[in-house]
């Protein structure tokens, strides 16, 4: 029996949320002025509800959550109040959201494309433009936010159809058991949340997870080898709390060397890692892993794919592509050695790169062409990285449209896991560090 999805909800009422979605993004395309009038009045009548509950709760309670209660109380039906009279206020509040939002993806597309086209690579023009657009439109919304009220609710309505439909089909797919795994069987293309939500997936999958350790219902787990199967391929997303490292990171597995990309040349760094040198690892996975958990305190959730003999060569000449872009490249702890500096000296380099190998013994490339020259931590990062790789192998079910992040690529691999009939077979999540004379074992979502 396979485990369940991280944090996720039975497919039934997943097919229930669609039908809602579908019927808010039709109301917000063809009646958006009734549609707002009648949520804002929704909403201000259930905050009013809470408010006089809590008043009552607060003369029939309990003496000490009496306060409590008549603050509560009063709060609830303040906001309320201030809903229903000031619809233009919190009108005018989501379209300035939706400019901000529209802001963050121009200055990303800008410092993405300012980068290709330092680095000489393709596609500099696309970001410019898009970087443009998104600009122009965020300063529209932000000095009239009223005026353009309209291009949100269409962009809104339109964006929920579509997810409500990706949605739909997705849980029909799933009762239906398709064969994705046969090659004459195309997957749909499937429609990725909005980045606001995606981005916090893997801090709330590590909620999850330790919500589960705490109540006993998921045992502290060990790792263990991949099943000697032929093409065995598991992609990994990192978790760990934390403002930065909550977005999460992703890498993969293959043929027991685990390739992870990132900003592992510290002396290369700007903006606080933000932009860096293009850099990779390539580490045995036992090794990895247990640096990975020990020394990084990281929880890994890594899904497992089978590939045939054609898929298997294609991602094999795909990886072996990428590397043709890069150099050998050293970590402080390797220059040490190899300069024969003392056993003190050594022991400072204590960077990521220098701490993997000392580690693992990892080997690291930098890249000197192509996109990935240069690391963008809202651009060329860990996950567009393996997200290419195997868009360009040919794993056309691991494409998804939309935001491309750790949170959206895994809830994705999640969704084709519960498919069943794709070509993600397993998924595993590792927790503690591990010792090598010890029995290993994974821990399975109960």
């Amino acid at each position: 029996m396979r485990p369940k999805r991280i944090g996720g909800v039975n497919p039934a009422i997943q097919l229930i949320m669609a039908v809602f979605l579908l019927v808010v993004g039709i109301l917000m395309i063809t009646a958006p002025e009734s549609f707002i009038r009648w949520l804002f009045l929704i909403v201000s009548v259930g905050m009013a509800a809470f408010g006089f509950m809590s008043l009552i709760s607060a003369v029939f309670g309990k003496n000490g959550t009496r306060l409590g209660s008549l603050i509560s109380g009063i709060l609830y039906i303040v906001i309320s109040i201030v809903i229903l009279t000031q619809k233009d206020f919190f009108q005018a509040a989501v379209s300035r959201i939706f400019s901000l939002l529209a802001l963050v993806q121009a200055v990303t597309n800008l410092i993405s494309g300012f980068l290709l086209y330092n680095d000489k690579v393709s596609g500099y023009i696309r970001k410019f433009f898009w970087g443009i657009v998104a600009f122009g439109f965020s300063v529209l919304l932000f000095f009239d936010p009223l005026g353009h009220i309209r291009a949100v609710e269409l962009i809104s309505g339109i964006y929920l159809i579509v997810f409500a439909v990706s949605m739909a089909l997705e849980c029909i797919d799933s009762f239906l058991e398709t064969d994705y795994a046969n090659k004459k069987v195309k997957p749909k293309i499937s429609l990725a949340l909005p980045i606001v939500f995606a981005a916090f997936i893997p801090s709330r999958a590590l909620k999850y997870i330790n919500d589960k350790l705490e109540s006993g219902q998921m045992e502290k787990a060990k790792f263990s080898k991949p099943e000697d199967s032929y093409g065995k391929l598991e992609i990994f997303i990192h978790l760990k709390q934390g403002l930065i490292e909550g977005f999460g990171h992703c890498d993969f597995c293959f043929d027991g060397t685990v390739y992870s990309y990132g900003c592992y040349d510290q002396h290369s760094q700007k903006m606080g890692g933000f932009i860096s040198g293009g850099t990779a690892s390539l580490t045995k996975r036992e090794p990895y892993i247990e640096h990975c958990m020990s020394y990084e305190e990281k929880m890994l959730v890594g899904f497992s794919l089978e590939l045939g003999r054609d898929d298997y060569m294609n991602l094999k000449r795909e990886i072996d592509r990428m590397l043709k872009q890069t150099e050998v490249w050293e970590s402080d702890l390797q220059i040490a050695e190899k300069e024969g500096r003392p056993a003190e000296e050594q022991k400072k380099c204590n960077d990521p790169a220098s701490e993997l190998y000392r580690a693992s013994g990892a080997s690291f490339v930098k890249f000197i062409d192509g996109q990935y020259k240069t690391y963008f931590a809202l651009g060329s990062n860990c996950v567009m990285f393996t997200y290419d790789i195997m868009k360009n192998a040919g794993l056309d079910s691991l494409a998804f449209s939309g935001a491309i992040t750790p949170g959206t690529y895994m809830a994705h691999l999640q969704d084709l896991y519960e498919m069943k009939n794709t070509i993600v077979t397993d998924m595993h999540v590792y927790l503690s560090l591990i010792h090598i004379s010890e029995p290993t074992r994974q821990a399975e979502i109960s």
